[in-house]
């Protein structure tokens, strides 16, 4: 077995160990099955139609970036590669599979396949931004939030890792400090053209202010969109929940979720919804069985 397949055995075996462990808590099992048993149908409709709705808003901005790259393509058919690239997310590490699958596939269409990652790419670190500034106001204004050490490590991991992603590709030292790596590594001269090349087709983003401020309120959409998400999914299975703390909670456990601890967040959204919901008046097993509904149908909302 190779290393890469044994740490994705072990990842796997922690998610497991997670999901038994918290079906196991007094009473979660039980309360869970009862929730799955008092299901409203005309919610449980609006549930199975928020994916599409978040698929929707990701594209919008997914063509915006492709447009500034003079690479347009109606919204629709990316539509359609965005719901392939779920079939890739199955099997591949993480959504990171889907990524590439839908980088590769509009790159072909554009005759671009620099530019197609780039957009990919920029669609991903805007939503992680973005998610990270909600994460971190919740945190500010959540006192519950801030006596939970998972949470601060959780937040500031994945702030550090928007700004090391932001420099790397902005940074004007980031260039020539990768180049140097690189060129110490047999056969990298290749992998530093198309870094350098990336590196070119997003040189200007930030520039463009409008250009930015519009992906960043694109990105907002979105997550103001997975709120209601989970709203739904609270209101399909009758747990009564407080949508303001929602609100704050929500940016939380998409942080939580985000950390590769497991492949794609198994056992950690889970819990993170068990417990987290809780200040919004959900109990443990309503927060399983709202994470188990919700990560069924929309499980690659994070990061947008």
């Amino acid at each position: 077995m190779s290393r890469s397949n044994a740490l994705f055995v072990v990842k796997l075996l922690i998610g497991i160990g997670l999901i038994v462990l918290l079906v196991t808590q007094k009473g979660v099992w039980k309360g869970m099955i009862a929730a799955f048993q008092d299901v409203s149908a005309p919610w449980l409709t609006a549930v199975f139609l928020m994916p599409l709705v978040l698929i929707f808003a990701s594209c919008v901005k997914w063509r915006l970036i492709l447009r500034y790259m003079k690479r347009d393509i109606g919204v629709w058919h990316l539509c359609k590669v965005y719901i392939v690239s779920y079939f890739f997310s199955n099997f591949l590490p993480g959504s990171l599979g889907g990524d590439f699958a839908r980088a590769y596939i509009v790159g072909q269409r554009v005759n671009s396949q620099v530019h197609s990652f780039a957009a990919v790419f920029l669609e991903r670190l805007t939503g992680l931004i973005t998610l990270a500034v909600l994460a971190a106001g919740a945190y500010v204004v959540t006192p519950a939030l801030r006596s939970e050490p998972v949470v601060s490590l959780s937040i500031l991991a994945l702030t550090g890792g928007c700004i090391l992603l932001t420099l790397l590709m902005w940074s004007p030292l980031g260039g020539p400090r990768v180049a140097s790596r690189l060129q110490a590594i047999p056969y990298a001269s290749r992998a530093f053209g198309k870094f350098a090349e990336l590196r070119g087709s997003l040189a200007g983003f930030w520039v463009n202010r409008t250009l930015a401020l519009k992906t960043i309120a694109y990105s907002l959409l979105f997550h103001a969109l997975a709120v209601v998400n989970v709203y739904v999914a609270a209101l399909a299975l009758n747990v009564d929940v407080n949508f303001l703390v929602l609100c704050a909670v929500t940016p939380v456990v998409l942080v939580l979720a985000s950390v590769p601890i497991t492949p794609s967040g198994i056992g950690v959204m889970e819990w993170a919804y068990s417990l987290f919901l809780i200040p919004a008046g959900a109990t443990m097993d309503e927060g399983l069985a709202i994470a188990l509904l919700h990560v069924s149908l929309a499980k690659d909302q994070r990061r947008r």
